[in-house]
C-alpha cells in the first residue's frame, strides 16, 4: 500500500513538473491536458420540478482542454449526434494544435496528458496520430502520459468543477446561455466551442491499412515519440514516468514501428446520426419550461435534427507539409552544480555532475539521494535557480524500500532522482 501511494504521488509530481517546465519555457515546451466531463442535459432547471424530472432532454457532452504553456482554457461541447470514441479526442487535439501552428506557436516538444481510457485515448489511433505529427515536423518530441487508474483527478477536473457548481444554482436553457454564464463561474473565462463536425481518423487509418501491428499498449503509462536513428518516427514506452526504467522499444536498437506506410490525403468527416422524430417529440415537451426569449436555439437544433454548422473542422489539416524544427540546443550541463537543500532540521550542500538546466525550474520538483547506495530519498521543491547554484526545499523523507531508483539518463521528461556526492 505504501509503495502504491508513493508511486501514484510520483506520477502526479512528474506531471506537475512537466506542466511547470512548459509554463516557464513555452517556446520549447507545450503542455496540454485533455479530458471529458460527465456533461449535462438541456434545458437544465434547478431545482428540478417534479413534473419535469422524468422528461427526456438533450444530452450535451463536454470536454475540457488546458494549455499550460499559453494559459488557455477551452470547453468543447457536442450534441448527441456523434459516436463516442477516439475521433472526438483526436479532433479536439488536432484543431487546437492546428490553430497554434497557424499562429506560429508550436514548440519542439509536446507533453500530452490524457485520461487512462482505452476506448477514447489509449489506443492505436491516438498513437498513430501523434506519430504522424512527429513525422510531419509539428514536433520533434512528443510525450504522451496517463495517470494511474483511480488517481486521475487533476487540474482539468477542478476546471470542470466550476461550471458543475455554477449549474447547481443557475437555470441553463441553451448552449449560448451556458456560454454567457462562464464569466460568472470562472475567474478567467474559458473559451467555449460547439463542435459540429468530427474528423474520422479511425476510418482513415483502417481503410488505408497504414498502422503496423503493435500490442501491449494498455499497461504502460507513458509513451515517447521521436525520429529514430534511421530517420523514421517510432515510439518507446515505460510502465511509469517516475520510476527507474529505460525506455522500451522493439529491441535494443529501435523503437516500435507505428506505420506500414503513411496514410494518404486527409481524413474525411464522420457521419452524424440525426435526432429522430420520436426523440424530438419528447424534447419539444420541454419547451413549456423554457422562457420564450431562450427558445430560439433549441428550436433551431430541433429543426435541424441536431446537425449544426457552427464550428466546422478543417479537413485539410495535413495538407501543408511542415518544415521540421531545427535540432534543439544542447542542455547546459553543469560540471559542478551546487545544491543547497533546506528543511526544518538541517541545511546541507552537495555538488552534482549530472544536473541539466531543463530539470531545474523554480517550483518544479526533484528527487535526490545522498549517495548511490542510499535507500533514503528526499523529495525537494526547487525554490531558486541562479547560475550553478540551486536551492531545494526538502519535503519529508520517504521511508526505506521506496520504489524509485536513480534516473535513467534517457528519462529527460520526468522528475529524475539525482545522486549527489
Amino acid at each position: 500500500m505504501h509503495e502504491h501511494t508513493l508511486l501514484h504521488r510520483g506520477e502526479r509530481l512528474t506531471y506537475h513538473t512537466r506542466r511547470t517546465q512548459a509554463k516557464l519555457n513555452p517556446k520549447e515546451y507545450l503542455s496540454i491536458i485533455l479530458d471529458a466531463s460527465s456533461g449535462f442535459h438541456l434545458p437544465h432547471i434547478t431545482p428540478i420540478p417534479k413534473s419535469f424530472s422524468h422528461n427526456d432532454r438533450l444530452k450535451i457532452s463536454v470536454f475540457g482542454l488546458l494549455d499550460h504553456s499559453n494559459n488557455v482554457q477551452k470547453i468543447y461541447s457536442l450534441l448527441p449526434v456523434w459516436d463516442q470514441g477516439p475521433n472526438i479526442t483526436i479532433t479536439i487535439l488536432l484543431q487546437y494544435l492546428h490553430d497554434l501552428k497557424v499562429q506560429g506557436k508550436l514548440p519542439r516538444t509536446l507533453y500530452l496528458q490524457l485520461d487512462n481510457s482505452g476506448k477514447d485515448n489509449k489506443n492505436r489511433y491516438l498513437i498513430g496520430i501523434l506519430a504522424l505529427l512527429a513525422h510531419l515536423g509539428w514536433f520533434t518530441t512528443i510525450q504522451l502520459s496517463f495517470l494511474i487508474v483511480g488517481h486521475t483527478h487533476e487540474d482539468v477536473d477542478r476546471f470542470f468543477s466550476n461550471f458543475v457548481t455554477g449549474m447547481r444554482f443557475d437555470h441553463i436553457f441553451s448552449l449560448p446561455h451556458f456560454s454567457s454564464k462562464l464569466a460568472q463561474w470562472y475567474p478567467d473565462c474559458p473559451q467555449h466551442v460547439l463542435l459540429t463536425s468530427i474528423l474520422d481518423v479511425k476510418s482513415w487509418f483502417d481503410q488505408t491499412n497504414c498502422l503496423a501491428a503493435f500490442e501491449g499498449i494498455s499497461k504502460p503509462h507513458t509513451f515517447l515519440f521521436k525520429r529514430d536513428g534511421d530517420g523514421k518516427v517510432r515510439f518507446w514506452y515505460k510502465d511509469y514516468c517516475s520510476t527507474y526504467e529505460t525506455w522500451k522499444g522493439k529491441d535494443d536498437q529501435f523503437g516500435v514501428d507505428v506505420f506500414h506506410h503513411l496514410p494518404q490525403g486527409n481524413p474525411q468527416l464522420c457521419g452524424a446520426h440525426p435526432l429522430t422524430e420520436e426523440i424530438l417529440t419528447k424534447y419539444q415537451q420541454n419547451l413549456n419550461f423554457v422562457p420564450l426569449s431562450e427558445q430560439d436555439w433549441l428550436l433551431t437544433v430541433y429543426a435541424n435534427h441536431g446537425i449544426m454548422k457552427d464550428c466546422e473542422v478543417d479537413q485539410n489539416i495535413f495538407s501543408t507539409t511542415v518544415v521540421p524544427h531545427n535540432e534543439p540546443p544542447q542542455s547546459s550541463l553543469t560540471t559542478t552544480t551546487t545544491i543547497t537543500t533546506t528543511s526544518s532540521r538541517v541545511t546541507s550542500r552537495y555538488t552534482s555532475k549530472n544536473v541539466t538546466s531543463e530539470h531545474l525550474a523554480p517550483n518544479g520538483y526533484i528527487f535526490i539521494r545522498k549517495n548511490p547506495d542510499s535507500t533514503d530519498i528526499f523529495l525537494g521543491r526547487i525554490r531558486m535557480v541562479n547560475n550553478n547554484s540551486v536551492i531545494v526545499n526538502l519535503a519529508n523523507l520517504t521511508t526505506k524500500g521506496d520504489p524509485y531508483q536513480p534516473s535513467d539518463p534517457l528519462s529527460i521528461f520526468s522528475s529524475p532522482i539525482h545522486t549527489f556526492v
